[in-house]
């Protein structure tokens, strides 16, 4: 192909679908050099931006923190000539920022004055020399290299470690959660709207009192199954778990006691009695259709998420489920579902509630009847 190389470029930018324009680019080695040659322009991140673009620059300018994780995650992957993201705005929120610390190769990063500090915080947590932070002023239009103030290092570094210690506080507990409230977590969030995250706080494991319930091979009677489901499950309604990255809000959800004595309806399960509450998706099969639910388990105790919502931290996207499989769940929690669990689980302030006879299968087993569903009771 003889046609000059601006001819080439310009029909790859401007003039093919993706698709096509991959198609082309990988037709032979020399248009797949030209195609992939590093561009002077800065790219303005979209959404739709393809491979090629994203391999091509070498600078590129984030214009607000609703990028998808995953989405930021590919393009750090492919932008293998990138060395300058340029940020503009403000109020970036650390978990996006936090996304930026996967960079492996030498990249300035320009921010907004009023995000500096935070961005500085988390590069110096992260340990990541690679990133060089610049900052903008709010207008945009001059960069400064700015000198951080010694009182404000000193601020920074008493941050650093009062974050640390807080960290670790629970470290011989074996229960290591920096954000004891949801609200830390989902900051600003339009799912607000759905529940308020400042009602939440992070659960207290205190079904630990209990030696009995806590001790993995110790059976239990049907007395304790009862007290433990009066004194324990409504704590949990409308409970929230924050799982690889995105928030699920339970609606109603089904208590299953893995012990035969007390509870026939319960599946068997590969996973032991948890000591500590602990949440994650499992996968399962039935009339060869695959599926996944979202279980709390902690001692013998499994709730089943039966109904409710869930989306990204960061991002504005909220999808409903109603019965206990969930779908279009990412796939980033699908194709790693085994290895996916947190102990990130809220539960709401005191909340009106009512029980009903669980979602089962078949009712001929001893304890279907039992009225172990929990739902919420929503107030005109």
């Amino acid at each position: 192909m003889n046609l000059p190389q601006e001819v080439i470029l310009r029909v790859i930018d401007k003039f093919l679908n993706v698709k096509d324009s991959i198609s082309f680019a990988t037709c032979n080695k020399a248009i797949w050099s030209l195609a992939t040659l590093p561009r002077r322009k800065a790219l303005v991140l979209k959404n739709h931006s393809n491979v090629i673009q994203i391999r091509r620059a070498k600078e590129i300018i984030i214009e607000n923190r609703y990028y998808h994780p995953d989405f930021i995650k590919h393009v750090l992957k492919y932008a293998i000539n990138l060395n300058h993201i340029k940020f503009e705005k403000a109020n970036y929120k650390i978990a996006f920022i936090q996304l930026f610390m996967a960079i492996n190769q030498k990249c300035k990063l320009t921010v907004p004055a009023k995000d500096l500090i935070l961005f500085q915080v988390v590069a110096n947590d992260n340990c990541n020399k690679h990133i060089d932070i610049d900052t903008v002023n709010y207008g945009g239009k001059s960069v400064e290299r700015m000198k951080t103030p010694e009182i404000v290092e000193k601020d920074v570094e008493e941050y650093k470690q009062n974050q640390k210690k807080k960290y670790f506080e629970q470290a011989e507990k074996g229960t290591i959660i920096m954000k004891d409230n949801l609200s830390d977590i989902l900051l600003n969030h339009h799912n607000n709207q759905l529940f308020d995250t400042k009602q939440y706080s992070i659960y207290n494991n205190i079904h630990q009192t209990n030696v009995v319930l806590m001790t993995g091979c110790t059976d239990i009677t049907e007395q304790q199954a009862d007290e433990l489901i009066t004194e324990l499950c409504p704590r949990f309604v409308e409970f929230v778990v924050v799982l690889d990255g995105y928030w699920f809000f339970c609606t109603s959800f089904c208590t299953f006691i893995h012990s035969r004595s007390v509870d026939d309806c319960a599946d068997s399960s590969l996973v032991n009695a948890q000591n500590e509450a602990v949440s994650y998706i499992r996968k399962k099969t039935r009339f060869g259709l695959d599926f996944f639910e979202l279980t709390v388990r902690f001692s013998k105790v499994e709730l089943l998420a039966t109904s409710g919502f869930f989306g990204p931290i960061e991002g504005h996207t909220i999808t409903a489920f109603f019965g206990s499989s969930i779908r279009k769940l990412p796939t980033s929690i699908t194709d790693t579902y085994k290895t996916v669990v947190s102990k990130e689980i809220f539960i709401p302030t005191a909340k009106a509630f009512t029980k009903d006879i669980r979602l089962l299968n078949q009712y001929i087993k001893t304890h279907s009847a039992r009225q172990w569903m929990f739902f919420i009771i929503k107030k005109n």
